[in-house]
């Protein structure tokens, strides 16, 4: 592995690390504040602080970022909404559905990327995929995989299927990404369009559930979302795109239940079982099949 790859990987597990920590967090805040209003205040965060250091770039970039109209509009709509359909999902579906349409996010990235730019998908990418997804299955089943049998759709399901597309296009259109204008700059543009988004559901939302309790604790909480789960978390992920491909980041993703389970373990007091560290281990091994090349591989362009 070059290094260059090595870094890549290092920016998408550190990305997925951040985003792990959004179940716990919407927990936390599920009885203070609506989904739309966690969404906008941890994006108005992550405007404020992006705004002072690259208002510049932005202001000359304006003309690439017109000419990219759609494209910019579109990953836009990815950052103002993606994590809003999770907090919508939790109100009325249970934590092991989530978990599971949750790991179709990659498989909608691969299919968009493929339909979209044609990306080629080996079979070594293919069994990678299968062997995660089964070890994601292991994970929130509790390796019992006849839990699953009991799976109803609800309202939040459809939720988590729109995050889960929203992921998967999200990614797929970093393929895309023009060469003139900086990750950064792209990430700052997006998301202060994605936050004048939320405006008018913020405003919506707040006259149907007023605010009326918010601690310096709930303060500090919001920081966190803006700047490492945001702006630093979104940089990383994108970053790591652009080094590795979709397939193989999006395998990465995998790993989010396995920081959880662990968050949950130390944050939560939540135990953790034999089959959630085997299920961990076939992650890991899914996402290192999928990755590993050696010089026998057939040469298959970076997707």
């Amino acid at each position: 592995m070059s290094g260059n790859k090595g870094y890549g990987y290092l920016l998408g597990f550190a990305a997925i690390f951040m985003w792990s920590f959004n179940v716990i967090i919407s927990k936390y805040m599920a009885d203070t504040l609506s989904p739309i209003q966690i969404s906008f205040g941890r994006w108005i965060v992550a405007s404020l602080c992006v705004l002072p250091f690259t208002y510049k770039a932005i202001w000359q970039a304006r003309k690439a970022l017109l000419h990219h109209w759609k494209l910019v509009l579109l990953l836009s709509f990815g950052i103002a909404f993606m994590n809003n359909f999770v907090y919508q999902a939790g109100h009325t579906t249970t934590a092991i559905d989530m978990s599971l349409i949750a790991t179709t996010g990659p498989i909608f990235l691969v299919i968009i990327s493929k339909i979209l730019y044609n990306i080629p998908v080996s079979k070594k990418q293919i069994i990678g995929f299968a062997v995660a997804l089964f070890g994601v299955l292991i994970v929130i089943s509790h390796g019992s995989l006849t839990r699953l049998s009991g799976f109803h759709f609800v309202i939040g399901d459809f939720w988590m299927i729109l995050n889960a597309l929203t992921f998967g296009t999200y990614g797929a259109l970093q393929h895309n990404r023009p060469k003139e204008i900086s990750p950064f700059t792209l990430l700052s543009a997006t998301t202060l369009i994605g936050t004048i988004l939320l405006v008018p559901f913020f405003i919506g939302a707040t006259i149907e559930q007023p605010i009326t309790h918010f601690s310096w604790e709930e303060v500090g909480i919001f920081i966190y979302l803006g700047i490492f789960n945001s702006v630093l978390a979104y940089l990383w992920w994108n970053l790591a795109l652009d080094k590795l491909g979709n397939l193989k980041t999006s395998l990465m993703y995998y790993t989010i239940p396995i920081f959880s389970t662990i968050e949950a373990y130390f944050l939560l007091n939540e135990q953790i079982y034999e089959s959630q560290i085997w299920g961990g281990l076939l992650v890991l091994g899914g996402i290192f099949y999928a990755s590993y090349r050696n010089r026998k591989d057939p040469d298959i362009e970076r997707a």
